[in-house]
């Protein structure tokens, strides 16, 4: 524990410090513990599992705890709590030091008897400043997204997670339930840290954040030993030379930097994901891959339901079913054809590879300035864009060497390293594979393609992310944003796009990478499971302008297991749609 009093204060701090220790030392036989660290507890549930790795830590600066350095974007908690029933309870306190100087943003995750979809996800932003403190989170504040009171008397499992993919260093204490007030204390807080309430044993002090004039004295101040049978580590620190506040009363006691007591985040607005759709893939095993898997296969299926594509922020993960209509949406959708039919073509297979799949050379025919450099893991087994479907009378190599003037798209994901590599116009040549473009993400990071580089589509943006799988369709909705085509487009992008392919600045035509979603009151209920998964996903995460082609085409892997769902879809109309942009404050993911 961490104290800061003026030097001139120190005998009232002492005064105070023994009836503090006292409070203290009864707060901490009503805790009720969900991990006890101090007492070699350990997370039972690590997001990545091999990437952040807690370790005990119990140097003379600290008491013990668990450092945890973690991998951007992961997550530690408990795959199953141990207390279930949080409701009787006034608070959730985490006892942790930031020893950076900065922030640190996590997100809480909460799951409990009733959390199965977005509207009933409890994910609670809490801010961790620098320095050592006790964050107390009033039970009564942990609300579903909607605002409504989640099942906390029924609580299964819980996890704190990096809000910002920043990776961040913690040292963790203990996470514990209390009907206690939090006498947090704290070291090195923002000057701007509101103050909490006073200590019990603290009378007639006011914890506001004064300072009185120094004694000429310098340096921390280090108090350990016992009080009762509580073990004590304060520190004691100076504070700069400025005039003394009085304290309530007038008595010139020493008064006390209070801890900062957690607000709700105010301002900015990040992109949020499902929670189910979190917690199904963290449950799922990734399959070992030894060699190539075509994508309409039962070992395809059962690598994209363990892999996420991007982080839970990403653009073509976050759900958009509230995010405001565009104030030009009438127009947009006009641009294209309100009475113009959806579609679904069936184009865009892809292949997953091991990850010691052989890389070969791709010669880059025609935009070697925007396109990533080799070599890559093609696999012989690559498909092209269409097949089998689109060329029943072919084998699939006739196909790789066909001359012709079409897309040709071919897509390769290495699920374990977590990259996917997308090729443009791809041909096998006598002398070699070769491209028209050739573009590669990672799928751990959000990061986008340079501004003002294409990708294999026009938009600059991957075209594996957006495609409709045969998976998600027998889980019974299509869990991201899908891509689709349009024949005119603004000479303009926006994000995530970062390339266009326009020739007009006619306002009423959409950009690249501007989202369309299908409007909260279309009907669905006529429609087949399948196609009703794809029209689920459409209200919730839209989709994005990807390319120029035929109006309000959308991709579906070409997999002979996907019933006749086509003529189905052509029921809904380009009018049904609505153009969504992001809420005010919104912040991009880094």
């Amino acid at each position: 524990m961490s104290a800061r009093v003026p030097v001139s204060g120190v005998l009232a701090g002492l005064v105070w410090l023994a009836g503090a220790c006292s409070a203290w030392a009864q707060e901490a036989d009503e805790r009720t513990y969900l991990l006890n660290i101090s007492k070699g507890e350990k997370f039972t549930e690590i997001g990545s599992d091999d990437k952040t790795n807690p370790v005990f830590v119990d140097a003379k600066d600290f008491t013990k705890g668990l450092q945890v350095k973690f991998d951007p974007g992961d997550s530690v908690g408990q795959r199953k709590c141990k207390v279930g029933n949080w409701t009787t309870f006034k608070s959730l306190q985490i006892a942790v030091t930031n020893p950076s100087s900065r922030v640190v943003r996590l997100y809480l995750n909460v799951f409990q008897a009733a959390s199965q979809n977005a509207v009933t996800k409890v994910v609670i932003s809490v801010d961790v400043p620098a320095g050592e403190q006790v964050l107390d989170i009033p039970i009564e504040s942990i609300k579903k997204e909607k605002g409504a009171s989640p099942a906390l008397n029924d609580v299964r499992r819980w996890y704190v997670a990096d809000r910002d993919k920043s990776g961040p260093t913690l040292i963790f204490r203990d996470f514990w339930l209390s009907n206690s007030t939090a006498a947090a204390t704290k070291t090195d807080a923002p000057a701007n840290a509101a103050p909490a309430t006073t200590p019990a044993g603290a009378a007639g002090a006011k914890a506001s954040p004064t300072r009185s004039k120094g004694s000429g004295l310098g340096g921390r101040y280090r108090i350990r030993g016992k009080v009762g049978s509580l073990e004590v580590d304060l520190t004691l620190e100076p504070l700069d030379d400025e005039p003394a506040a009085p304290t309530e009363g007038g008595g010139g006691a020493a008064s006390v930097d209070a801890p900062a007591t957690p607000t709700a985040p105010t301002g900015p607005v990040y992109g949020r994901s499902d929670p189910a759709r979190l917690e199904r893939i963290k449950g799922a095993q990734m399959p070992a891959v030894e060699a190539p898997i075509s994508f309409d296969t039962p070992e395809a299926d059962a690598i994209c339901t363990a892999l996420e594509v991007f982080p839970a922020d990403n653009p073509w993960n976050i759900v958009i079913e509230d995010w405001p209509v565009h104030p030009n949406s009438q127009n947009l959708v006009a641009s294209a054809g309100a009475e113009k039919p959806l579609r679904c073509n069936l184009d865009m297979g892809f292949v997953f590879v091991p990850s010691n799949q052989k890389t070969v050379p791709v010669k880059v025919v025609g935009y070697p300035a925007e396109s990533d450099k080799g070599p890559f893991p093609l696999p012989n087994e690559v498909p092209i864009e269409g097949w089998p479907l689109a060329y029943p009378e072919m084998t699939l190599d006739e196909v790789q060497r066909k001359k012709e003037d079409s897309d040709r798209h071919a897509l390769v994901i290495d699920p374990h390293k977590k990259m996917l590599y997308e090729f443009y116009q791809l041909r096998r040549a006598a002398s070699g594979w070769e491209a028209t473009s050739i573009a590669t993400f990672d799928l751990k990071t959000n990061k986008l393609r340079p501004k003002g580089w294409t990708s294999t589509d026009a938009a600059g943006l991957p075209v594996f992310a957006g495609v409709i799988r045969h998976d998600e369709l027998q889980r019974g909705m299509v869990e991201h944003a899908m891509r689709f085509t349009i024949v005119k487009s603004r000479k303009s992008y926006v994000y995530p796009a970062t390339h266009h392919a326009g020739r007009s600045n006619d306002a009423n035509l959409p950009r690249m990478g501007e989202r369309y979603r299908l409007k909260k009151d279309y009907d669905i209920s006529g429609f087949s499971p399948e196609a009703q998964a794809i029209l689920k996903g459409l209200k919730k995460y839209g989709m994005f302008v990807a390319d120029n082609g035929q109006d309000w085409a959308m991709s579906m892997a070409p997999d002979k297991r996907i019933g006749p769902i086509a003529g189905e879809i052509r029921k809904v109309k380009g009018g049904d749609f609505e153009v969504v942009e992001a809420p005010a404050g919104y912040v991009t993911p880094q």
